[in-house]
Formats: C-alpha cells, sequence, structure tokens
C-alpha cells in the first residue's frame, strides 16, 4: 500500500476545549477521536474528560453513524475497515489476520457514508460528528509500542515491526482523506498537543451525476478508474498467487513431474504478464525473453490454440540454459478464451520423475484445470477492458470541455465583430 501525504493547512481561529485547542466552529459534543495504536487517542480522551471506554465501529454496516457507542462522545474509537478481495472488515492492529498484508488495498467502495440533510428537519448525519485523526509519525508510535510490548501492557505488540506501523498509519491517512472528500467533518493532529489541522483538499460534489460539470464528471471517473486499478492490483499480486500457487503445488504430484508453470498472455500483447511457477524465480525472466525451449513450446500452444507434445529422443541431448530446469519431455495444453476464439494462456508440465512419456489421460486432467481457469482470465480481461473503454470515455469528456470552451471564444468573437460592424455604421 502506498504511503499517503496528508495536505494539511492550519486552522484560521481557535478556541480551547479542556485546555486542548481546537477550531472555533468545534462543539465538545462533535469529538470522535480515531487512530492507529499508540497514536495518543486515550491521552487525549483523558484530558478531555472524555468516555474512558474504547468503541468500535464497522463503518460497512450501514447505519453506524446510529450505533450506541457514538451515543457518549468524546470517545475514541477503532474502525472495523473493509478491504479489497477480503469479505470481513478488520481493524488494523488485526491485519496480520489477512493474507499478504503488503497489498492491502482500501476498499473505499464498501465504506457506507452517513447521509446528507435532505429537509429542514431532517439531521445531517454527514456532519454530525467531527472526526479527530491523531497521526504521528510511524517512527514515534514504533518507539512507544516497544515500551509497551516490554511492558506487556498491549497484547497486540508482540512481533511489532516499523513497516507494520507504517502500513497502520497510511491506511488511516488514506481514511482520513476519503471521509474529508466525502463531506464529513476532519481534523488531523500529528500530536497529542500540537495545532489542530484541516485537510487541504477539495471535497466532491453533492449534485447528482447528470448534473455535474465536466470537471465533476472527470473527478468521478477518475474515482471510478482507481477502483479498477486497486481490483486489478489485488487481482494482479494477491488472488492470483494465491490460485497459482495451490495449482502449481498440486500438479506435480498428481502427475508426478518436476515442473508446473501457468502462463496468462496480456490483453492485445504477445507479453506474458504473470508466471506462476513451483520451479525458482528465474523461470519469470527466462519466459518473458522467449529464449528457453519450454517457453518456445508455450508461445505455440497460444499461438494455435492446439496442446504440445514434446519429447527428447533416445540419445538426444538438450543443455540447460543458464538457470533453466533440463528439459527431457514436456506438455502444454492451453487456456482458452471463454468469449473468442484463441488461447488467453497455457499450463506447462515437464520431466515426468519416472521417465515415461505423457499419456492422454495428463493432457485430459491438464486441459480440465484449463477450464477452471477460464473464467479466472477471462474476468482480467474483462476488467481490463472496461477500464480502458472509462479512460477513453474520460479523455472523450475532456476533449468535450475543450471544443466548448473553443465554440464559446469564437462565438464571442463573433458577437464582437457583428458590434463593432454596427458601431461603424
Amino acid at each position: 500500500m502506498d504511503d499517503t501525504r496528508l495536505p494539511l493547512r492550519p486552522f484560521t481561529t481557535h478556541k480551547l476545549i479542556k485546555g486542548i485547542t481546537y477550531p472555533e466552529a468545534v462543539s465538545f459534543r462533535d469529538l470522535v477521536v480515531t487512530g492507529p495504536p499508540g497514536s495518543g487517542k486515550s491521552t487525549l480522551i483523558a484530558y478531555l474528560d472524555g468516555w474512558s471506554e474504547e468503541g468500535v465501529v464497522d463503518l460497512t454496516q450501514k447505519g453506524w453513524w446510529k450505533q450506541p457507542v457514538l451515543h457518549m462522545r468524546p470517545r475514541e474509537v477503532h474502525f472495523l475497515i473493509p478491504f479489497v478481495g477480503f469479505e470481513r472488515a478488520v481493524p488494523v492492529y488485526e491485519l496480520k489476520s489477512l493474507d499478504h498484508p503488503d497489498f492491502l488495498e482500501i476498499d473505499l467502495f464498501r465504506l457506507v457514508l452517513p447521509p446528507r440533510k435532505q429537509g429542514p428537519l431532517a439531521t445531517d448525519f454527514r456532519n454530525r460528528f467531527l472526526f479527530e485523526f491523531l497521526l504521528p509519525d510511524a517512527e514515534v508510535m514504533y518507539q512507544r509500542r516497544q515500551q509497551r510490548a516490554k511492558a506487556r501492557s498491549h497484547t497486540v505488540e508482540e512481533d511489532l515491526s516499523l513497516a507494520q506501523v507504517r502500513l497502520e498509519l497510511s491506511i488511516y491517512q488514506q481514511l482520513a482523506q476519503f471521509m474529508h472528500q466525502e463531506g464529513m467533518r476532519v481534523l488531523v493532529r500529528t500530536e497529542v498537543d500540537a495545532p489542530p489541522m484541516v485537510i487541504d483538499s477539495p471535497q466532491c460534489a453533492t449534485q447528482p451525476i447528470n448534473k455535474l460539470s465536466a470537471q465533476e464528471l472527470l473527478q468521478t471517473l477518475d474515482k471510478v478508474q482507481l477502483r479498477q486499478r486497486v481490483f486489478n492490483r489485488s487481482w494482479n499480486e494477491r488472488s492470483n498467487r494465491d490460485l497459482m500457487a495451490l495449482f502449481v503445488e498440486m500438479v506435480p504430484t498428481i502427475l508426478q513431474v518436476e515442473e508446473c508453470a501457468i502462463f496468462i498472455r496480456q490483453q492485445d500483447s504477445e507479453a506474458l504478464w504473470l508466471v506462476s511457477s513451483n520451479a525458482e524465480e528465474k523461470t519469470t525472466a527466462r519466459c518473458k525473453s522467449q529464449k528457453s525451449l519450454g517457453c518456445d513450446l508455450v508461445s505455440q500452444v497460444i499461438h494455435t490454440g492446439l496442446h504440445q507434445v514434446f519429447e527428447l529422443g533416445e540419445g538426444q541431448q538438450k543443455p540447460a540454459q543458464d538457470g533453466e530446469l533440463e528439459m527431457r519431455n514436456a506438455l502444454c495444453v492451453p487456456i482458452p478464451h471463454l468469449s473468442r476464439a484463441g488461447a488467453s494462456g497455457a499450463i506447462l508440465v515437464r520431466n515426468t520423475t519416472d521417465g515415461r512419456a505423457f499419456r492422454a489421460e495428463d493432457r485430459n486432467f491438464l486441459e480440465r484445470l484449463a477450464q477452471h481457469l477460464q473464467t479466472a482470465s477471462e474476468t482480467l480481461f474483462l476488467r481490463r477492458q472496461l477500464s480502458n473503454f472509462s479512460e477513453l470515455l474520460g479523455q472523450k469528456v475532456e476533449t468535450t470541455q475543450w471544443l466548448r470552451m473553443i465554440i464559446a471564444l469564437l462565438s464571442m468573437l463573433v458577437l464582437a465583430e457583428t458590434a463593432l460592424l454596427m458601431i461603424l455604421h
């Protein structure tokens, strides 16, 4: 997850609440304090004489803003946050319970937003609370939590690393920016005694999409494209890794071969964008360079859509290239497209452990496996096509905006020329 640097600026007017500096418009009962572990939430609540018990708020639940945990304020809360590819929302101190936490992306589109005020008698839940984010430097929080780990006062501090603290901080930074951009009241402090800051970025438009200006529509398209990129990244780095790892671990045992590799061809390209193998990582570079015999076989299968079998004849020798597994025999089957002709990838197995030739039942097994991979690869292709379409649509909208400006300027010139001619006559 990328580190997020929040653009911050100070408030113009201030007042003191229990000795703590706040913006002039803030009420004592508006305050909801949050932040990653070790940020100082409990200390701030103690200074404010707030509610002593911690609360937990699931941001994916409809109506979370009406939960009893938020009735008593000021109060510190932990957010349950959804991540792409995981059904369960979790607090940041439970990220280790998720597989591959290095590739986590907040699923912003599963975050439920409080409704805006719809009428004079309606409650404005969007502005009901002031969410105060405590976001110190990661190094400062890491030192605090190391001290807590030594004192054994917090069980979640075991096996703590600076990288984990930075990840948790980045998640809360992104969450603060998202809530601010969606029109919620957000305040940021870098320390308990630091001055309050506001995020210096515009908030999203509130009108329906059919009434958005061209610039606002472009911003909406940017958000859609962001979600597509998040899905693609999660699919590429986490979901595909697990799926392919399962297959390449299972196949060599079942077919009694030394190696299994799965290749997915990049859309509208000859490049193999994903290679998963139980051999060394050198397989990836070797296959991208298209220099090995195994990759020549894969290339033929992807182009023809037909399976290929390689058998090294008796007395023949095929020396392996640097870092390449010597290939005595191999079987390669295509992963066909669901929606069009051709192959979207291939499955390659090579070197039977007992020296036997590949049989028809081996090919049938791999072809059945390829059918299971059809949906996975096709979903990826469709996502990329949708992403390309939305980017093209965004370019069209931007072009239309420029055309309107040019037409408006030409119209002004025509009117000016007409007025000048009328004056001269």
